[in-house]
């Protein structure tokens, strides 16, 4: 699996990578782990360790980019 395929990991849950949040959003990876932090976007580490990547729900990403289509980048970022 490539890092732009979805991360299907639960029943009914598909999650992005960050490198695909951030592509699909037209932000960083960064910036994407910080939207995470702030609770911006919807997502969970895998297996909850801290120092695992983050799996980014999909659902949130599409929600968030359409929220923001056409208004340019209202959450400052």
């Amino acid at each position: 699996m490539g890092y732009d395929a979805p991360m299907r990991e639960k029943r009914g849950g598909d999650f992005y990578s960050v490198d695909k949040a951030a592509k699909v959003l037209g932000r960083t990876p960064e910036r994407v782990r910080q939207m995470l932090r702030a609770g911006q976007l919807e997502g969970e580490l895998e297996g909850g360790d801290p120092r695992a990547p983050w799996k980014v729900q999909r659902s949130s990403v599409e929600a968030h980019r359409d929220r923001n289509r056409g208004h340019g980048h209202e959450d400052g970022s």
